[in-house]
């Protein structure tokens, strides 16, 4: 029997567990609300940077999915977890992202054989939230529509292989 300890830690310089995702990484349409008191800004469309440590022996590369799992919950029509962002084969020795990664199938800049895979937004790479859209009006208790937020999800695979995927494949 196999034991693989859990000891990745993943991070980021502009967010953590605890904070919402600033809107330089989340799509275009989405725009600070004018009661919240900050300067007027919409969504950047960008990447943000990311780091991880604690990859397990024999690690040969990288994947990272991004996704919603308030979606099926929320939406009858979509169904399972919406898919923000699919990369892989990020080298084993590569151990952070910068922000703004390319939205193309081949990321030779990171790798000679990392790719990025379509989204469902069917677009390639990276595909931020839009908190403003994912606002989902639920009936409370009074009788009152309660906008409520989605969380996002950051997951990454260390494999001990390089995936022969086609870039632009899906999750």
């Amino acid at each position: 029997q196999q034991q693989f300890p859990l000891d990745i830690e993943f991070t980021s310089t502009v967010f953590d567990r605890i904070h919402r995702m600033p809107i330089e990484y989340t799509c275009t349409d989405n725009e600070y609300y004018p009661e919240s008191g900050f300067e007027f800004r919409y969504g950047e469309e960008k990447s943000p940077p990311l780091a991880w440590t604690g990859a397990p022996e024999g690690t040969q590369s990288f994947a990272i999915v991004m996704d919603d799992p308030d979606v099926a919950a929320r939406d009858t029509v979509v169904g399972g977890r919406w898919v923000h962002w699919v990369i892989w084969n990020i080298p084993a020795d590569v151990t952070e992202l910068p922000e703004l990664i390319a939205t193309t199938t081949d990321v030779l800049s990171i790798g000679p054989t990392t790719r990025q895979g379509t989204n469902d937004y069917k677009r390639i790479g990276w595909s931020g939230p839009c908190p403003g859209e994912n606002l989902v009006a639920i009936q409370g208790s009074a009788g009152k529509n309660i906008k409520t937020a989605h969380k996002y999800t950051f997951k990454v695979y260390a494999l001990d292989t390089q995936l022969d995927l086609q870039g632009g494949s899906s999750k």
